[in-house]
């Protein structure tokens, strides 16, 4: 409220304009104002593990026709239902005006204003990543790692390094096989491989100098992207089964979203010192 000249009181009106963060449970999707930790909507999905993709203000997730429904980032409110005819979804990736769409035989292109497809490839896809010129593709079953271009989806090389999680910074992909980390170039060299970790990767994220990841028993852990050392791990609390669904980095914090008991579809974020791992 503010009090003009003539000593008239007049009330402004500032618009909510929330951060939203995207959390995950067990086949919910959230929208979370990230400062105060406001649900601000909710989604059921038709997979037990939510798959989404995200851009500015849109949220893409699969729908139970075999495409996708465009989501309002801030509100939740569906804004187009768009039939891609690809079978069941298994993971979606968003990069500027494109819309990369997985399923078990393939990986095909869209752009967003309109859907029309721009190319496919039929690979067995398990899950996609993408940096700079280079869309990188985990086969199914550990059959190995595929660089392609992302505008005609033409294969740039094929790694039999067999990886199921992927991400990838500027100089080239990560990825792990059971409790074995790897990481390759660009041109799909093989630079280290690492054994840090004693179960299962369920989520990693690559971001400044290291690379973080979380176990399926709620161990997270910082590496050095260069070489594969470890910087530090911290195991989360485990009075009950922690399930960690997703890890992001938000200043010089790391954010993990996790459910207890595993299957819950209720989520909660646990923010650790990104330098020490520590409890913040």
């Amino acid at each position: 409220t503010t009090v003009t000249e003539s000593g008239l009181k007049q009330q402004l009106v500032v618009p909510y304009n929330p951060d939203v963060a995207i959390r995950l449970a067990t086949q919910m999707i959230y929208g979370m104002d990230r400062d105060s930790g406001k649900k601000l909507w909710e989604r059921q999905t038709p997979t037990c593990r939510p798959i989404f993709a995200e851009s500015k203000d849109r949220v893409f997730v699969p729908n139970k026709s075999n495409g996708v429904d465009v989501l309002d980032k801030r509100t939740g409110e569906k804004l187009t239902q768009e039939y891609l005819g690809v079978g069941t979804i298994d993971g979606l990736l968003h990069d500027e005006d494109v819309l990369f769409v997985a399923s078990r035989d393939s990986v095909a292109a869209y752009r967003v204003d309109g859907f029309q497809r721009q190319w496919e490839e039929k690979v067995p896809v398990f899950e996609l990543a993408k940096f700079g010129s280079n869309l990188f593709v985990s086969l199914d079953n550990y059959k190995g790692l595929l660089a392609l271009n992302p505008s005609s989806g033409e294969t740039k090389w094929y790694s039999q390094e067999g990886v199921r999680h992927v991400t990838a910074d500027d100089s080239g992909a990560y990825g792990n096989k059971f409790e074995l980390i790897k990481k390759v170039d660009k041109d799909g060299r093989k630079i280290w491989e690492s054994e840090v970790v004693d179960a299962p990767v369920s989520v990693m994220n690559a971001h400044g100098d290291r690379l973080y990841l979380a176990t399926i028993v709620g161990k997270i852990s910082a590496l050095d992207k260069n070489s594969g050392g470890k910087i530090w791990q911290t195991l989360l609390d485990q009075s009950n089964i922690v399930f960690p669904w997703q890890v992001q980095c938000v200043d010089d914090a790391v954010e993990i979203t996790v459910t207890q008991p595993h299957y819950a579809r209720e989520s909660k974020v646990i923010r650790l010192s990104s330098y020490t791992g520590e409890l913040r």
